[in-house]
C-alpha cells in the first residue's frame, strides 16, 4: 500500500561467489500507480554488509498492470562481494502517489557459470595472415558437461561460420578455444554462448 514515499522490502543476505553470474526473476503487479514505479533490484554486499558495485534493476512497472515477469541479469558478482540481497522497490515519482498498491511474487535467484572471452589479437585487431583465435574461459561450471557455441558474423551481422566445442574442465577455470575463420580484411562480430545438452545455459 503506497503512502507517498519510497519503499523497499529486503531479503536476508544470500552468499555469492565471483565465480558465478547471477540472475533474478520475479513477478510484479501494480494497481492505481500514476507516478510511482515498482521494480526489483540486486544489491551486492561485502563482508561487513556494505553495498559494493552497482545495484542493477529490472524493468519498471507502473499504472494498472497484471502480473508482469521482470528480470535482472545475468550479472557478475564484484570480486569483493560476499553476499547479495534482493530488494522489492516502490520508487516514488516526482509527484508521489498517495494511493495505490504494489505486489511482488515468485522471486527466484539463480547462478550461472561465468563466461569471459579472450582473443589472440591485441585490442582484438588481427593481421590477415596471423593466427586468429578466440578463447572462452568458464568459471563456476560445477562439473557440468558444457559446450561453447561460437558464431562469426560480418559487419552487417550476416552469418559466416559457427562451431560447437566442448569446454575442457580444469581448475580454477575451464575453457574452449576456436580458430576464427576470418580470411578477408574487414570488421567481424563474434558471439559466444554456453550450451548444456543442446540447450542454452
Amino acid at each position: 500500500q503506497l503512502n507517498g514515499g519510497n519503499g523497499a522490502y529486503l531479503s536476508p543476505p544470500i552468499e555469492v561467489s565471483a565465480d558465478f553470474n547471477y540472475v533474478l526473476v520475479g513477478q510484479i503487479k501494480t494497481k492505481g500507480l500514476s507516478q510511482d514505479e515498482a521494480l526489483l533490484m540486486v544489491e551486492f554486499l561485502d563482508q561487513a554488509g556494505g553495498i559494493v558495485g552497482a545495484s542493477p534493476t529490472s524493468q519498471r512497472v507502473r499504472g494498472d498492470s497484471d502480473w508482469t515477469v521482470v528480470r535482472v541479469g545475468p550479472l557478475p558478482a564484484p570480486a569483493e562481494a560476499k553476499m547479495c540481497r534482493i530488494a522489492c522497490v516502490s520508487k516514488a515519482g516526482d509527484v508521489p502517489d498517495l494511493t495505490g498498491k504494489v505486489y511482488f511474487d515468485d522471486l527466484w535467484l539463480g547462478r550461472l557459470p561465468r563466461l569471459e572471452v579472450e582473443t589472440t589479437g591485441k585490442y582484438r585487431l588481427f593481421d590477415i595472415d596471423s593466427d586468429k583465435r578466440a578463447k572462452v574461459i568458464v568459471r563456476g561450471d560445477e562439473g557440468r558437461d558444457l559446450r561453447a557455441k561460437f558464431y562469426l558474423f560480418d559487419a552487417d551481422r550476416k552469418p559466416l561460420a559457427e562451431e560447437s566445442l566442448p569446454v575442457s574442465r580444469s581448475k580454477p577455470e575451464s575453457f574452449a578455444e576456436w580458430g576464427i575463420p576470418a580470411k578477408d580484411v574487414g570488421f567481424y562480430h563474434l558471439d559466444v554462448a554456453l550450451e548444456e545438452a543442446g540447450r542454452p545455459v
